[in-house]
């Protein structure tokens, strides 16, 4: 845990570039195949907590659209069979 500690960087969020999918951003996707909208902030293994909206940039999701802009279309490969994506928008998250 310390050396974790000693690792560590502190990254704003509300300062993230919103061209791309990166760490912090909140990213809209369109599920292709049931035309669902789904937003998630992308964070660490740590911070990540799905309940409240926000996915590990290591989970399938997350990998798959890291570094993707608006308009780009991804395929990802769940447990329970491949879903098509489409981003949508990506904003910066927004803190009271």
């Amino acid at each position: 845990m310390k050396g974790k500690l000693n690792r560590a960087d502190i990254i704003d969020c509300t300062k993230v570039n919103c061209y791309k999918a990166v760490f912090g951003t909140v990213v809209t996707l369109l599920d292709l195949d049931t035309n669902e909208k789904l937003t998630y902030q992308l964070l660490g293994r740590d911070d990540a907590d799905y309940d409240t909206g926000s996915i590990s940039i290591y989970s399938p999701v997350g990998s798959a659209i890291l570094g993707n802009s608006i308009g780009d279309k991804v395929s990802v490969d769940l447990p329970r069979g491949e879903r098509h994506l489409e981003v949508i928008d990506i904003t910066r998250p927004q803190v009271d």
